[in-house]
C-alpha cells in the first residue's frame, strides 16, 4: 500500500509533512526518515479514528477567484 504526501523543510532544520488525502493533519520529524516514521503513524491513527467514527471524511472544493 502506499499514499501519495507533502513534505518540506524549515529553516530551523525540521522536516514537515502531511498526508495528501488528510492535509489537516501535519506532522514534523527531526530527518527525513523520521517524518515518513510520523506520517506512517498518522496514517495509522486517522484509519483508526475513521473506523471509530471519531473523524469523517469531508469533500472539499476548488475554485478559481478572480481579482484585479
Amino acid at each position: 500500500m502506499s499514499f501519495n504526501f507533502t513534505y518540506w523543510q524549515e529553516p530551523d532544520g525540521m522536516w514537515l509533512g502531511y498526508m495528501n488525502d488528510y492535509p489537516d493533519y501535519t506532522t514534523e520529524g527531526y530527518t527525513f526518515e523520521d517524518l515518513k516514521r510520523m506520517l506512517l503513524s498518522l496514517r495509522g491513527d486517522i484509519e483508526s479514528m475513521l473506523r471509530t467514527g471519531e473523524l469523517q471524511p469531508s469533500t472539499r472544493h476548488t475554485g478559481v477567484l478572480e481579482y484585479s
